[in-house]
């Protein structure tokens, strides 16, 4: 007892000393939640205190490795946070996630670790990413698709890609094309990591005369700036269209469109040929072979850089075809002649169940045979013929309408055979009962039912039909 008495005090002296060599970091967070895109950074404010009797460095950490982290002060994220006892220091330090993290609430752990014992305490730092949130400055890639050239006698219009790599919804994006004969401005939204074409209308006067135009596409985000292009376009000299003559004409099963294109001025010149499509359910065959164009909600068929000299003609055709719907339609017609003509008239099917009685068990089953002439012909000499393994053997007992069969045997079976006539659409019911000399238990396959008929004896058959008594 004075044993455990000396030890227990000598443990209450030393514990003063001990915990004085304890590690004692405070960590207090001035600020503790944030809301990001996923492209930028949060911001907190922290203030740490070294607690300990002993001058220390102190190392920030994230312990999570898919958030970076940075300081407002370079050295505090670098080297360390160096401490006398007792001091006090305050830090701002930002996170960032990688592009492994997705959007929603995250909570970022803070270490601060002692260099001198490698201990550290932490806290929690709430992170919201949202795709949607603007507070990141980047560039994107933009690019005029067309036009190169730009026709006065014809509605233009400028095409611009806009490409957003990033994983942020760019919402108010302010995209200006100018030009001398341009000067529009558009408010677009781009989701992540998608494109975007805007088309923007060029209304020129046709007695535009030939010349170059810069166009400057500028594209903004809350007044930044994230992408500039210009290009130059080149307005083709304005030249009176081709005369144009249409004639046409009737053919078998379609008609034949001819246009015929003169050049009536007298200099030698180059336009496209532009037809509008014809609404028709025929097939349009072109020939010269011709391209499609979209104008004002209207497709057009065209062919491009026809050159011309003076009293010069083209001409093209545009061939209604009704062929091959046609050949279809007699197509289909020709399947079903085809079909009706080689089917079997006979529809045969068979099915059979089990009948269970007390005193014997599953040792009988009724089978029932169904046989309909489909076809509007009578049918004679109409053999029925059934097949059961030699084991079985047929009750008396036949169903309603169900003449007496002829039996023969065969190969260890027994055949029941019947003749009939069958008039048009007639259907007929063979029923009758089998009883085993063996319980029927288990799977049976019954085979299948043969039907002869016409001069020919010509054959049809029903599926074999699977029993499963339990």
């Amino acid at each position: 007892m004075k044993k455990r008495l000396f030890t227990f005090t000598v443990i209450l002296l030393l514990l003063p000393f001990v915990s004085a060599e304890v590690t004692k970091i405070v960590l207090q967070k001035q600020t503790a939640e944030a809301t990001i895109s996923p492209l930028g950074e949060a911001k907190f404010a922290i203030e740490v205190t070294n607690g300990n009797s002993f001058s220390d460095i102190f190392y920030l950490e994230l312990s999570d490795i898919s958030w970076s982290l940075r300081t407002l002060n370079t050295p505090d994220a670098t080297t360390g946070i160096f401490l006398e006892p007792n001091e006090k220091a305050k830090s701002t330090i930002y996170v960032k996630p990688t592009e492994g993290v997705v959007e929603g609430t995250h909570y970022v752990e803070l270490r601060i670790r002692s260099s001198e014992t490698g201990e550290y305490t932490s806290e929690l730092f709430i992170v919201r990413v949202d795709s949607r949130v603007i507070d990141y400055s980047v560039k994107v890639p933009v690019e005029i698709l067309e036009p190169t050239s730009i026709d006065p006698a014809r509605t233009n219009s400028v095409k611009v890609l806009i490409k957003n790599p990033y994983p942020v919804h760019m919402i108010n994006v302010s995209v200006s094309a100018n030009s001398k004969f341009l000067n529009k401005d558009i408010i677009v939204d781009i989701p992540p990591k998608s494109d975007k074409v805007i088309e923007f209308s060029l209304n020129l006067d046709s007695t535009t005369p030939k010349q170059e135009d810069l166009v400057t596409v500028l594209v903004t985000q809350n007044g930044r700036e994230m992408a500039f292009i210009e290009k130059i376009l080149s307005i083709k000299e304005y030249r009176l269209p081709y005369k144009q003559d249409i004639s046409v004409e009737k053919v078998f099963l379609g008609k034949v469109h001819k246009y015929t294109f003169t050049n009536t001025e007298n200099s030698q010149k180059t336009q496209d040929v532009m037809i509008q499509k014809m609404l028709t359910p025929a097939f349009l065959i072109t020939n010269p072979s011709a391209g499609t164009e979209v104008f004002d909600d209207k497709i057009y068929f065209i062919w491009k850089s026809v050159t011309l000299n003076p009293n010069e003609s083209y001409s093209v055709t545009i061939k209604e075809d009704y062929r091959q719907y046609v050949i279809a339609v007699l197509a289909i017609i020709l399947v079903l002649i085809l079909y009706f003509g080689f089917r079997s008239p006979i529809i045969i099917k068979k099915k059979a169940y089990a009948i269970h009685r007390k005193d014997t068990g599953n040792n009988e089953m009724k089978v029932v045979l169904y046989v309909k002439n489909r076809s509007f012909r009578t049918l004679e000499k109409v053999r029925v013929l059934d097949r059961l393994p030699g084991i079985h053997r047929v009750e008396e007992d036949f169903g309603p309408g169900t003449p007496e069969p002829k039996y023969r045997k065969s190969h260890e079976e027994i055949i029941l055979d019947w003749d009939i006539i069958l008039s048009p659409k007639e259907e007929r019911i063979f029923t009758y009962k089998v009883k085993s000399a063996l319980p029927l238990v288990g799977e049976f396959t019954l085979k299948p039912c043969v039907v002869q008929y016409g001069h020919k004896g010509k054959r049809t058959s029903s599926a074999p039909y699977r029993l499963i008594i339990d």
